[in-house]
């Protein structure tokens, strides 16, 4: 079965509210349809450039535009934020929802994301923490004696 690609924004929300994810809103922002995750943008369609834009890191944003400059961009009002726009011709929808998914879960609550993994079985591995090393707890009589230098360095002062 050929994979729909996404043409339009309806095409990117219908993909993105496919996903089933909770805490998902269809909204308005600036006038503009968008979806918002826990409260968030989280899928929309830019109104200047006419195509998705997608959260990402500056590294990850540099990355994909160098390797695929075809495909992902970015223009100057985008520039500050991290956050990327495609065409929506090239777009590979195993991607889109690989990177809707990583988004979502990247603005979840701690909590909220835990209880979520746990109810449907999918709670990451957690791995050892590393070991914390305990600091030597200074002696009491140390203490005493630095307070009660100190103390009489400010006695003779005022004399």
């Amino acid at each position: 079965m050929a994979k729909k690609k996404i043409k339009s924004r309806e095409d990117l929300f219908a993909l993105a509210l496919g996903l089933g994810l909770p805490n998902v809103v269809e909204t308005t922002s600036w006038g503009e349809p968008m979806l918002k995750a826990h409260g968030k943008m989280w899928a929309w369609w830019s109104p200047s450039a006419h195509v998705p834009v997608f959260k990402t890191t500056f590294a990850e944003r540099d990355f994909l535009i160098d390797i695929d400059p075809e495909t992902f961009f970015v223009t100057p009002h985008y520039q500050g934020h991290q956050l990327i726009l495609a065409r929506p011709e090239r777009l590979d929808p195993d991607w889109v929802r690989e990177r809707l998914m990583k988004s979502w879960r990247d603005m979840a609550p701690k909590k909220f994301l835990k209880a979520y993994d746990e109810a449907r079985g999918t709670a990451p591995i957690k791995t050892a923490a590393p070991a914390k090393v305990k600091k030597k707890a200074a002696p009491v009589k140390a203490i005493a004696r630095k307070k009660a230098a100190v103390k009489s360095k400010t006695k003779r002062k005022r004399a």
